[in-house]
């Protein structure tokens, strides 16, 4: 399985330390159909939480290239500035200074699964992968 792209549709507050997004991913599966779900994250901004994102799941099929679109939720941390969000999406950033640690359940569809988690990937580190 590959990720071949990555891409923010849409980013919009919901409040004054929360936010939705919608992130397309490209994925190439040349296996079977399995699902991502209990999807949390956090993102690093200058070694410091900024964003705990959530997603519910996502179900990726088989033996497929596709774009799926996920849908996600973001709650800023509590030492967070929310406007340094501005600062996250604009060009402003150092992509070295941006980091995430995801932890999901991947699932077969025959129950079975595991947690699986990633730790400090740097935004230059995704974006190579990309």
């Amino acid at each position: 399985m590959d990720v071949t792209s990555l891409r923010l549709l849409s980013l919009a507050p919901k409040s004054l330390d929360s936010v939705t997004a919608l992130v397309e991913i490209g994925i190439n599966n040349p296996s079977m159909s399995f699902e991502l779900s209990d999807i949390n994250a956090t993102i690093r901004f200058k070694a410091k939480d900024a964003i705990y994102v959530t997603a519910d799941r996502l179900v990726v099929d088989a033996r497929t290239e596709k774009l799926y679109d996920l849908p996600l939720n973001g709650k800023c941390a509590e030492d967070f500035n929310p406007f340094d969000l501005l600062q996250l999406v604009s060009n402003k950033a150092d992509t070295k200074d941006i980091s995430i640690s995801v932890e999901a359940k991947v699932s077969m569809r025959g129950g079975l699964g595991k947690n699986i988690e990633y730790n400090e990937i740097t935004l230059d580190q995704l974006l190579d992968k990309i």
